[in-house]
């Protein structure tokens, strides 16, 4: 190597080092399967990949992409480990049409991913640049049935005979994309720089143990349902059904709070230290802080009759509850509140943390006339005009979704939320139009699932 080329691999290595320490932080019980994998240089451009050994990175790629996205190294390495520890490697190599698996296996990982950091990792946070729903709709429902039950060689298998939905999943997987996987197939070339080893060498780390590893260390105490989250993430629930808390997450906006605590000791590092030196732990205070926010977000009540008072009101508390919950207590956010019939009722913009139990102990629905759905997006789109809500996240309306809508579709995504015990009976279903995702909620199991066939 020339002088520039081992001051830029020197540079690369601290970049990989800090996106392991940062997911570390982030994700502790992923500590061991971060360092499992070798660091490996290799010439050729491209995001790091992996053969199950070692990971291979390019210098300049390696900085390019840091400089471009701070989190884009951390981003590309957690979508390396994860796909190790769920076994996606050597799916693909029993898998006919690879590049099906690759978006399956990419969405899949996206979503735990979701789960684990939330959305500042999280492809998801792309969605922003685009102008359309094509990701909400066709995309999310391809993307919800690559999360059903059953293993990535069995989904692709049933895929070969649905066109339309293959066709979604192959058209969107640059959307997806993260990581590159090249070197998942034996018979795939070898990097220059990368060596050729065969990969089932001896020296390759037992996924299957870390994955069991992983699954235990995630304390239930700090990190809510996420053990059970992973056990879905590998075997998901049936009938496309995911927890309320889950869905709530998707109109978490990620927002990044940097400091430095002098006062905390990060326990792990501390520990590592112990274990690597003997008697020199490591002290690393807290630095990093990321917490998505449900920033500019709409949530719409029928008050019309449709719904009780007391539906609405535990409506309300499961939701902001929840919202509380899944953004870890961020005491700051814009959430707006409109009840409606024929028109709007009422109006309140929640913006910090301490008005939520005032708030809700005091909620009174109002309204109970007809039902008019286009008062609510006339409002926000006066907002948006006038520059309070200029980028509005996304519409959640309780409601059964008996009403009038308005012609013009918006260009945010609309969610009916549709109040239904999970062993009550479907009498009759409203006529929804083609851009609103309609869901059944169930309140007393805290899950949502999709209304439509």
């Amino acid at each position: 190597m020339t002088s520039n080329s081992t001051d830029q691999d020197a540079l690369a290595r601290k970049i990989l080092y800090f996106s392991r320490r940062r997911l570390s932080h982030l994700v502790p019980a992923l500590l061991p399967a971060l360092y499992a994998l070798k660091d490996r240089f290799r010439d050729t451009p491209g995001p790091l990949s992996t053969d199950g050994r070692f990971l291979d990175y390019h210098p300049e790629q390696v900085i390019r992409d840091f400089r471009a996205r701070r989190d884009s190294p951390a981003l590309q390495l957690l979508h390396v480990t994860l796909h190790c520890l769920l076994g996606h490697l050597p799916a693909r190599r029993e898998q006919a049409d690879p590049i099906l698996l690759d978006v399956a296996a990419d969405i899949r990982v996206n979503a735990l991913a979701q789960a684990l950091v939330g959305s500042s990792f999280s492809v998801d946070a792309r969605r922003d640049s685009f102008d359309d729903l094509l990701f909400w709709f066709q995309i999310g429902q391809a993307a919800d049935r690559c999360n059903q039950p059953g293993t990535l060689t069995a989904l692709c298998t049933a895929l070969q005979g649905d066109e339309q939905t293959r066709s979604v999943l192959l058209s969107c997987a640059s959307l997806y994309a993260v990581d590159d996987h090249t070197l998942w197939h034996p018979s795939a070339p070898v990097l220059p720089g990368s060596g050729g080893k065969d990969i089932t060498d001896q020296d390759a780390p037992d996924w299957d143990s870390l994955l069991c590893q992983f699954g235990k260390s995630l304390p239930s105490q700090h990190w809510g349902i996420l053990p059970d989250f992973l056990t879905k993430a590998i075997r998901p629930a049936p009938k496309n059904q995911i927890s309320y808390r889950y869905f709530l997450r998707r109109f978490a906006a990620p927002r990044e709070n940097l400091h430095t605590d002098p006062d905390s000791i990060d326990a792990k590092w501390y520990h590592l230290g112990l274990s690597l030196y003997g008697d020199l732990p490591i002290l690393e205070p807290c630095e990093v802080c990321d917490r998505p926010t449900p920033d500019q977000l709409v949530i719409a009540l029928d008050t019309s009759g449709s719904c009780g008072g007391e539906i609405c009101a535990r409506f309300l508390r499961e939701t902001l509850n929840l919202l509380r919950d899944v953004t870890g207590g961020c005491p700051s956010f814009r959430i707006l509140l409109l009840q409606c019939d024929c028109q709007i009722q009422k109006e309140l913009l929640l913006e910090h943390a301490d008005q939520l139990d005032s708030f809700l102990s005091d909620f009174t629905p109002q309204g109970f006339g007809g039902t008019d759905f286009c008062p609510v997006f006339q409002r926000v789109e006066e907002l948006r005009q006038s520059g309070r809500f200029h980028k509005v996240r996304g519409l959640l309306y309780l409601s059964d979704g008996f009403g009038t809508f308005p012609q013009a579709q918006p260009d945010y995504p609309v969610t009916f939320l549709i109040p239904r015990e999970q062993d009550q009976p479907i009498t009759l279903e409203p006529s929804l139009p083609d851009w609103v995702t309609p869901l059944w909620l169930d309140m007393k199991q805290n899950i949502v699932q999709e209304a439509r066939a």
